[in-house]
């Protein structure tokens, strides 16, 4: 069987930790293992999360330099066969999330599974925002701005010791790792599924500045892969594509509805 390890640093969320934790252990494949590293939190979410220890492998709460730092240690404790990544704010979409992960990579020679994801608000989130649903994704798509939402990234461990961790200077050291893990990778599969809610406001996603900051580090970070990208083919596809997501929040807003079945969205 496929053991997933999955990773989730939090820092100061007492009011999201819970449903993301709940969201893990309602999953029906039930071969896995959870990591928490917690930031020295100190608005109670420490104390929520002692009331599931005995549900993780692992939970410390120790200071760090950032939350691709903490990501990294969380790397370190990983005994899974395939590992991925649940933000603090997010939730896994539905309970069969996993059980149809670990079947693609127990009967297909796969490095690497991908879904969709949802975007929801902070402050009201049963509004859906964004709605990224992939097309296939390639070496080649990175190079335009197309890869995978990383809360819905599932690779095998074996990638991550050979070839890299998270570089802590970065905005986008998510980008940065995905695009070194499919470079390096054999073959990949697009699942076809909404799997993780994301609430707006992550690092990247934070403000203007940001977004922006995050864009010239992607061009950054393609050229030192040593992969040639159009400069302008890229800053004109990649807001192509997230605008497309918020049309296809719009068209396909009651089949996501009906599809996120983790009690109500965003409670």
């Amino acid at each position: 069987m496929i053991k997933i390890s999955v990773i989730t640093v939090v820092k100061n969320r007492v009011s999201t930790i819970d449903q993301a934790i709940k969201s893990i252990l309602i999953q029906d494949y039930k071969y896995f293992e959870i990591i928490v590293i917690d930031g020295k939190s100190t608005d109670g979410t420490m104390e929520k999360l002692q009331s599931y220890k005995q549900n993780f492998k692992v939970l410390i709460s120790e200071n760090d330099n950032g939350v691709y730092h903490a990501m990294n240690r969380g790397l370190n404790y990983v005994t899974g066969d395939v590992v991925c990544f649940l933000n603090s704010d997010d939730f896994y979409a539905d309970s069969k999330v996993f059980s149809s992960i670990a079947n693609i990579f127990q009967h297909k020679k796969y490095d690497i599974v991908y879904g969709d994801i949802i975007y929801i608000t902070q402050n009201k989130p049963n509004k859906i925002i964004r709605y990224w649903k992939n097309k296939l994704v390639s070496k080649k798509s990175f190079l335009i701005g197309h890869h995978p939402p990383h809360p819905a990234f599932f690779a095998k461990k074996n990638l991550y010791d050979k070839y890299s961790n998270f570089k802590t200077n970065l905005i986008a050291a998510d980008f940065d790792l995905m695009m070194t893990i499919f470079n390096k990778s054999k073959c990949s599969h697009y699942l076809k599924k909404i799997c993780v809610v994301m609430r707006l406001g992550g690092i990247s996603n934070k403000n203007i500045n940001n977004i922006v900051s995050q864009n010239i580090q992607l061009i950054k970070i393609i050229k030192n892969h040593n992969q040639k990208s159009s400069v302008i083919l890229f800053l004109l596809i990649k807001p192509l594509f997230r605008f497309s997501q918020f049309v296809s929040a719009l068209i396909h807003k009651d089949a996501i509805q009906k599809a996120v079945t983790v009690e109500e969205i965003g409670n």
